[in-house]
């Protein structure tokens, strides 16, 4: 296999690459290891895919083992390291080339020999909802999927892929069975969307020429689903979290960031909302916390005004504009996160106070 015209959206979609960084043994390390000496310019790339990789791991509170990362990339590092010795061109190239081509021979006869395939029963659903509501349906992985009125979608699993992968038509809501040895891959158009377990929306939206994902919990990964044709540019994938929204245009084939319309309140995150005189930098600093969006004040006019009200049962933006209105200021979304600017502490008393 050429790995050198790999990214690292590709390596994500490569069930091998996948399953030796969560679960690495010997003839993977060999076979990645052999890889990542024989070819170093593919080796800051493959050190990439792995980190978001096990970012996708962590996310669902079973990070993978940090022994096994550190002893797993310290390899790397040892067999990518610049080497001190400088060695003449001629018979010591070529028995250096040589060794190389031993290695990988080994190395890919040693995986290969390794992966080859059993017979395996492929799991394959499709799901149609040609009703006027939206249906939900139990996958075979024990995942759930709200099918939107007029989408469809077909899942796929194979047990020697290691992987479970949809391909949907339209819009659905999916709450994914966490499973950090099978990431679940959503392709919608030409996007590809892949969790390791969490909630999120996908959207087709062929009339505005654009695919929508908004995540609710957890972290997604959003790319392209094929590789793009020599010598044309692909737009980098993102990583989305909570409240985070990813907007691909089919037109110009971009990727770009925001937050989704409205935004809900984070697992576990306080809840009470009502103030007393409270500065408006902490105020700011708990909806962050309850939200998980960053929220940033411009200068330090506002940090020590004060305001008293009740945010309870209202949206995330009708409190910004609440608050923001108290002291006469004004906020912006800028991708993933909320400014505000402006305003002065001229006490203004809000409703029901």
């Amino acid at each position: 296999m050429n790995y050198q015209s790999y990214t690292v959206d590709d390596f994500l979609q490569d069930d091998d690459f996948v399953r030796w960084v969560l679960r690495p043994d010997a003839p993977s390390d060999q076979y990645w290891l052999t890889v990542a000496h024989c070819s170093p310019e593919v080796a800051d790339t493959l050190a990439q895919a792995a980190e978001r990789v096990r970012q996708l791991a962590e996310t669902e509170h079973q990070p993978v083992d940090p022994r096994i990362v550190a002893e797993v990339w310290s390899r790397i590092e040892a067999q990518t390291a610049p080497r001190q010795r400088v060695y003449s061109l001629g018979r010591s190239l070529w028995v250096a080339a040589a060794a190389c081509v031993v290695l990988v021979g080994f190395g890919v006869y040693g995986w290969f020999t390794r992966q080859a395939p059993t017979p395996s029963l492929v799991i394959q659903q499709q799901y149609e909802n040609k009703t006027a509501k939206p249906v939900w349906h139990q996958l075979p992985d024990s995942s759930w999927v709200s099918l939107a009125p007029g989408s469809a979608m077909k899942y796929t699993e194979s047990p020697g892929t290691n992987s479970r992968n949809v391909r949907l038509t339209g819009e659905a809501y999916f709450d994914v069975r966490r499973d950090t040895a099978r990431p679940f891959r959503v392709t919608a158009g030409p996007t590809l969307t892949q969790v390791l377990g969490t909630s999120f929306w996908v959207k087709m939206k062929p009339a505005a020429r654009a695919v929508e994902v908004d995540v609710l919990s957890g972290k997604v990964s959003v790319g392209e689903a094929e590789r793009a044709p020599a010598g044309a540019s692909k737009p980098q994938s993102v990583l989305l979290l909570p409240n985070q929204r990813a907007l691909y245009s089919t037109e110009n084939r971009t990727l770009t960031t925001g937050l989704v319309n409205n935004p809900v309140t984070l697992a576990g995150a306080e809840s009470t909302q009502t103030f007393t005189d409270v500065p408006i930098a902490d105020i700011m600093a708990r909806l962050s916390r309850l939200y998980g969006i960053p929220i940033q004040i411009q200068g330090n006019g506002l940090r020590s005004c004060t305001f008293t009200g009740d945010l309870n049962q209202i949206s995330f933006f009708q409190k910004l504009q609440l608050v923001c209105r108290s002291v006469g200021a004004r906020y912006r979304v800028e991708q993933t996160v909320v400014r505000i600017e402006g305003g002065r502490c001229n006490k203004i008393v809000m409703p029901g106070q």
